[in-house]
């Protein structure tokens, strides 16, 4: 979620939450000024027919009967037994489904001894109308400064973190040894200048050391084959000398075995920094399928060695955009790997159709877990002749280009599949 769409999402919830408690004392206060105004109506009311009823005696009563607001019954109450209460009641009015919402004063009234009870009545409908309206006036401003606030807010909050995203952007395009970094947009706010100049820091510091881990190690890569290189021609002449014993020449094998593959072992990790530090940047659009079948007769020969019966099936005109040495190493690996554990006399199978590659082969069932296969140093199989980087190889170039790389196994077959 992004950081303006979260702080509106909680501007409005609070706000909500304001507002719901708001409306509630609002409606409240509301309603007990109208009450508190009708009820002083009803006093004013009570007091004028006390003081009526002093001066004309008991037929006033008689005259009030006829007004439909007004109830007087005789009580059982004794002299000097008065007061007075308020209350609400509904009124169902002759035809009509609905009651009619009243305030009611009821009081005493001692007249010559007996005790009158009277209700006067006032109509409450339009206070509860004028209520209705004004939370409904109340929710109407509530829904507009809402929605204009977070409109508002929105717009000033992106005009304020434009500088940030700008940011965002210059440095999620950032790669090591790549481009250099364009001129971090001046902002006037501290916290995002600071940060521009934690960046452009961090930048610098990881370009020094970029550069020099790059040297090191081509240097260490460079100062380690040259060693190996004398030990193989060494271990070479030693084998063609004569008269030689046979445990010597076992060893001296060995030795010879060691180096080729130490050599091997450096190239590869050699080979997976440079692609870690995308140093292969040029890419082409290469025809996979010529490609592909350049590799399958150079292997031609190992193909034969083992007996191997090759299947394809490659359509012509397959075309990828890739950097052409990543190409052919990518191709290279995968087709060794399937030549190198096969079985003698066993089955290789090539399929190529667009933005796909399938190639499987005939083996037994691998004896590691099938999602560790494209890991570093792990091997599907005992051999010394893998170093444990093929596969790994293959999947540090899908990643570098978005491609899809996965592994099954069916029907004693190993299958390879290359998504582009």
């Amino acid at each position: 979620m992004k950081l303006l769409t979260k702080t509106n999402l909680f501007y409005t919830f609070f706000a909500l939450i304001i507002f719901i408690i708001g409306g509630f004392a609002f409606f409240f206060i509301i309603q007990n000024e109208i009450y508190e105004e009708i009820d002083e109506a009803l006093v004013s009311r009570k007091d004028v027919i006390l003081k009526q009823a002093a001066i004309k005696g008991e037929g006033y009563f008689n005259e009030l009967t006829k007004w439909d607001d007004i109830r007087i019954i005789k009580a059982n109450q004794k002299a000097g037994e008065t007061g007075f209460e308020f209350s609400d009641t509904l009124i169902f009015r002759p035809g009509e489904r609905e009651g009619e919402q009243f305030r009611r004063l009821t009081f005493n009234a001692d007249l010559g001894g007996t005790i009158y009870k009277i209700d006067i009545l006032r109509s409450a409908t339009d206070s509860d109308s004028l209520i209705d309206g004004i939370a409904l006036s109340a929710s109407i401003i509530f829904l507009l400064l809402l929605g204009g606030g977070t409109i508002l807010n929105y717009f000033i909050s992106k005009r304020i973190w434009k500088p940030f995203y700008r940011v965002l952007n210059i440095i999620k395009d950032y790669r090591p040894g790549g481009k250099p970094v364009e001129e971090l947009p001046y902002s006037s706010i501290s916290e995002f200048s600071k940060l521009n100049q934690v960046i452009d820091r961090l930048v610098t510091k990881v370009e020094s050391d970029f550069i020099n881990l790059k040297q090191f190690t081509e240097n260490a890569s460079h100062e380690i084959q040259t060693p190996l290189a004398i030990i193989k021609a060494k271990s070479e002449l030693l084998l063609q000398m004569e008269e030689l014993d046979k445990e010597v020449v076992k060893e001296i094998v060995g030795i010879n075995e060691a180096a080729t593959r130490l050599s091997k072992l450096n190239q590869a990790l050699l080979l997976l920094m440079k692609i870690d530090n995308r140093q292969y940047q040029e890419s082409d659009v290469i025809d996979l399928s010529v490609l592909l079948e350049k590799k399958l007769q150079r292997l031609n020969e190992l193909v034969e060695m083992k007996n191997i019966k090759l299947q394809k099936n490659i359509n012509k005109n397959v075309f990828i955009c890739m950097n052409i040495s990543l190409a052919e190493i990518l191709l290279s690996n995968l087709l060794n790997n399937s030549i190198k554990h096969n079985v003698f006399g066993g089955d290789l199978i090539v399929n190529l159709v667009p933005n796909e590659l399938t190639i499987k082969n005939t083996g037994e069932m691998l004896n590691i877990e099938p999602e560790k296969l494209f890991d570093r140093f792990v091997k599907e199989s005992t051999s010394n002749e893998s170093i444990g980087l093929g596969l790994s190889l293959v999947k540090q170039i899908c990643e570098t280009y978005n491609f899809g790389i996965s592994y099954n196994y069916e029907d004693s077959m190993h299958e390879l599949k290359f998504i582009f």
